[in-house]
């Protein structure tokens, strides 16, 4: 299972892989650790791979000009080929959550959205900056964010096509957009600055900055409560961070290479997480006290929790809970 680039379905039953040697992409079932079937994707280099919600579909972007394509998860057959134009590089890949829409990041033309059953095209947002590199939808479908080259992050309203606001430049290409489940946080990652940066999705503000990695992130990923951030580094290691305060949680160890994969259990208590060591490793997933939850968000926010903050944060506690005194 060599692989220089790996994808997860959202429930972690089929992962994803491929390399930049010219071999097919292959898609396996996980739980029984076969080889599923394999796609002869036209191209040397596949740069970006998203699965659909309900792992039925993959779309596998190229980077060597030939664009996007969807095929067919269980027959590895080609479904739709999409022309994006005179685009060199189709640098990121994203299935809407309804599955109905897929966003292309594209070197030249900018995003692009498309009818994911048909290949149509839907439409380009207009944007002026550098080459958008990495795209992602919100969980409500009422948010579009890109990356660019330039360090720019962008927010979309994806039904009015309007650019809602954008977040103060980062210094390096920004390689991952990842949106907490609940839409509330977005994580973004570069090339450089060695750094994973946590937004504030409504006041476009830095909520915290998750720093100490060799590299760049190899993955993102949120917990289906929005309470825990996992990354996956080039160094093999997955750090898990408290999405609320910034806090680090855990270090896991265990894979000798990238990272390149991670998804959650549905329950938030399991991380499955894929590696350029060419293992698939299973975690527990140690999550802290809901005393020393409770006082970590409240050193972070300087106030007591409201009504909101303590549904999405503290689903498990009395609608009283508040911050010690």
């Amino acid at each position: 299972m060599k692989a220089d680039l790996m994808a997860f379905s959202p429930d972690g039953s089929t992962l994803a892989t491929a390399n930049y040697g010219g071999h097919p992409v292959q898609i396996w079932d996980v739980a029984a650790r076969r080889l599923r079937t394999s796609v002869a994707v036209p191209t040397r280099e596949a740069g970006s791979m998203a699965f659909s919600p309900d792992a039925g579909t993959l779309a596998t972007a190229s980077i060597s000009g030939l664009g996007a394509y969807l095929w067919d998860t269980r027959t590895g057959r080609l479904r739709v080929r999409l022309d994006v134009g005179a685009a060199p590089a189709v640098n990121s890949v994203a299935f809407s959550p309804d599955g109905r829409t897929l966003a292309t990041a594209t070197t030249a033309i900018g995003v692009q959205l498309w009818n994911a059953a048909t290949g149509g095209l839907r439409r380009n947002l207009e944007d002026d900056t550098a080459a958008v590199t990495s795209v992602a939808f919100s969980a409500d479908e009422r948010m579009l964010a890109t990356g660019s080259e330039d360090g720019t992050v962008r927010l979309w309203d994806p039904g009015t096509h309007r650019n809602l606001k954008t977040l103060p430049g980062n210094p390096s290409t920004v390689t991952t957009v990842t949106f907490s489940p609940d839409g509330r946080t977005l994580a973004t990652g570069g090339v450089k600055d060695r750094t994973v940066q946590l937004w504030d999705t409504a006041s476009g503000h830095s909520r915290a900055s998750l720093a100490g990695y060799s590299g760049e992130a190899g993955s993102v990923a949120f917990s289906p409560d929005s309470r825990v951030l996992a990354i996956g580094a080039i160094d093999g290691t997955v750090r898990l961070w408290d999405a609320a305060t910034g806090s680090a949680l855990a270090t896991l160890t265990g894979h000798t290479n990238t990272v390149l994969a991670l998804v959650f259990s549905s329950d938030s208590h399991t991380l499955l997480t894929a590696g350029a060591d060419q293992t698939v490793r299973l975690w527990n997933i140690p999550l802290p006290p809901p005393a020393t939850a409770i006082r970590r968000i409240c050193q972070a926010l300087g106030r007591g929790l409201t009504a909101p903050e303590r549904s999405t944060y503290l689903p498990d506690q009395a609608p009283h809970a508040t911050c010690p005194t």
